[in-house]
């Protein structure tokens, strides 16, 4: 077993189904589930059992998996190590994020990301678009992931990765829930059928809330918000937990219950960098991990021509 096949079986125990693990190795489901049956073949016995749609490790699975991690541990700290003597001085990259949605989705990309460029060492400073656009202008970041909704100051370059996608999340016991995943099939509902819940939201100091106060203006009523935070991961988690509904991104891996709703909240989701910014090769993976983790395949517009060049350059080399 080579160390991408190492990746593969980690990928499908991590993730409980060949359809999510094939989308974080950004490979075939049908290229997947052969691997998985050659190798469960050449072991003798089966490594993963179906149970309520979910793959779990069966006993002989779990003994594989085990020895794969140490392996898999093993390469990266060799890696490491050898990076570190030929770097012995270690770059810093320092990102601007923001805490709703660039935080989660900077944390799926370190792995990789570290795996590569193990010398690198990435800073993220949190921030709002207006903040981050400040610490881009002095130089404070090298770049920032963020969404923007009005025009940029001059001196500041913008690549456009596409739309954001923003739907009504409720917690799978609540009486909306469903299980449907696949974006163009999740039902809609109107905002004005949800005077009588009770809301998670985003505070005010970001583009959300913007976009979500002029539609509950548009729509006559004040929402009841239990709790408001900036924080994307605290919301998840309160959502889950039955506080209330709220609007997130779009997650098609969420156990969440998801709809599409009929007022605009998608905005542009781009990279920010001063003008005279060139990216170094560091930047440009961090920018197509940005990319492959953010489900770029749902998005309804496309991305600026530099960022396909940059999905280009790494999509064959990372398979």
């Amino acid at each position: 077993m080579n160390l991408d096949q190492i990746k593969y079986l980690l990928a499908i125990a991590e993730y409980g189904s060949l359809t999510a693990a094939a989308r974080h190795l950004s490979v075939s489901q049908q290229a997947l589930s052969k691997y998985l049956s050659g190798l469960e073949q050449a072991v003798g016995c089966p490594l993963f059992e179906r149970h309520k749609r979910q793959l779990r490790p069966t006993a002989a699975g779990a003994r594989y998996l085990k020895s794969a991690g140490e392996i898999s541990s093993i390469m990266e700290r060799a890696v490491r190590t050898i990076a570190g003597l030929e770097h012995p001085q270690k770059a810093t990259l320092n990102i601007g994020v923001s805490s709703f949605s660039g935080s989660s989705l900077l944390a799926r990309c370190l792995p990789d990301f570290i795996s590569r460029f193990p010398y690198v060492q990435v800073v993220p400073k949190e921030g709002f678009t207006p903040s981050l656009l400040d610490m881009a202008e002095k130089g404070e970041i090298d770049l920032a992931f963020v969404s923007i909704g009005e025009p940029i100051p001059a001196g500041i370059k913008r690549l456009k990765l596409g739309k954001d996608i923003i739907v009504l999340a409720v917690n799978p016991m609540h009486p909306l829930a469903h299980d449907i995943k696949a974006y163009d099939q999740l039902p809609k509902i109107d905002i004005q059928e949800l005077r009588d819940e009770v809301f998670v939201q985003t505070d005010e100091k970001t583009a959300l809330y913007k976009i979500l106060k002029r539609a509950f203006d548009e729509a006559g009523f004040e929402p009841t918000v239990v709790y408001s935070s900036s924080n994307l991961i605290l919301q998840k988690e309160l959502i889950k937990a039955g506080y209330g509904i709220g609007f997130l991104r779009y997650d098609p891996d969420t156990e969440l219950s998801q709809y599409r709703v009929d007022i605009a909240l998608d905005g542009d989701i781009s990279i920010i960098m001063k003008e005279s910014h060139v990216l170094d090769e560091a930047e440009r993976y961090l920018i197509y991990l940005l990319n492959k983790y953010w489900y770029l395949s749902y998005m309804t517009q496309e991305p600026s021509p530099e960022i396909l060049d940059i999905m280009n350059e790494f999509s064959e080399a990372d398979h």
